[in-house]
């Protein structure tokens, strides 16, 4: 019967010590999950600020486009007056 009391005990004594490595495993965990969710909203943001960043860039480069269209067509206006102003001064 004493044998039964001690190895009772020490399951008893086992399951509190399992029990104690659980909560600080869990406590860890919660510790990593909330550090994971902290860097998942960073990420986020950045990628927020990227997406806003390359909707500016592509409306600049439509800018950019159309004055090169601009400057295309001023060009060959250009070119056309200056064949004209050279066949006027021929004639």
């Amino acid at each position: 019967s004493a044998n039964a009391v001690k190895e009772i005990e020490q399951l008893i004594g086992d399951t509190l010590n399992k029990v104690s490595e659980g909560h600080a495993l869990s406590e860890q965990t919660r510790l990593a999950m909330d550090a994971i969710i902290v860097h998942i909203d960073n990420i986020s943001q950045l990628v927020t600020e990227i997406n806003h960043a390359s909707r500016e860039q592509s409306a600049g480069i439509g800018q950019v486009n159309l004055a090169m269209t601009h400057i295309g067509e001023a060009s060959h206006i250009n070119a056309d007056r200056i064949s004209r102003s050279e066949q006027t001064a021929q004639t």
